[in-house]
């Protein structure tokens, strides 16, 4: 059974974080000038645990791992994920049969993805950090960098110029 999620949190800069940890900061989607921004989307990790097709409704996989939705709707898209991917089905039988039992389900299976989120954000910023990016922040389980107008980009799957 699902449980009850915490409310949206938001941080000073009026960045807000989802129930499951996802970040919203819409600014980070504005147009920018002055430098080349480029975007990398951090669900794609994900396709190393549950294969290529775990992200061909990527939308909905991000509502499932957020949690902005209701319990209705993050249980049905945990059904039909169960339902359409063996990996997947796989992951959640494990979570839910050898993991302690004293934790909401859904907190044992979404907590330990965004834990693979998280450090694959982490890989990539010093990635990023090596070819003279700067990380400028999440949104919508997407990272963004700045990077100077001169110089090499580097070559991340998912990732695209702004």
């Amino acid at each position: 059974m699902l449980q009850s999620k915490t409310l949206h949190t938001t941080t000073a800069s009026g960045r807000r974080t989802t129930p499951f940890g996802a970040t919203l900061n819409p600014s980070l989607r504005r147009k920018r000038t002055d430098c080349r921004v480029l975007k990398v989307d951090t669900l794609l990790v994900l396709k190393n645990y549950f294969g290529d097709n775990i992200l061909s409704s990527r939308q909905h996989l991000y509502i499932l791992l957020s949690g902005p939705g209701s319990d209705q709707e993050l249980q049905a898209l945990l059904m039909s994920y169960y339902k359409r991917y063996m990996a997947f089905a796989n992951y959640v039988d494990n979570q839910y049969l050898f993991e302690d039992q004293s934790k909401p389900l859904i907190q044992r299976i979404i907590y330990p993805i965004r834990c693979i989120i998280q450090d694959y954000e982490a890989q990539i910023i010093r990635q990023c950090e090596r070819r003279n990016g700067e990380y400028l922040g999440n949104d919508r389980d997407y990272a963004y960098f700045k990077f100077p107008e001169k110089g090499r980009l580097p070559n991340i799957e998912g990732s695209t110029l702004c």
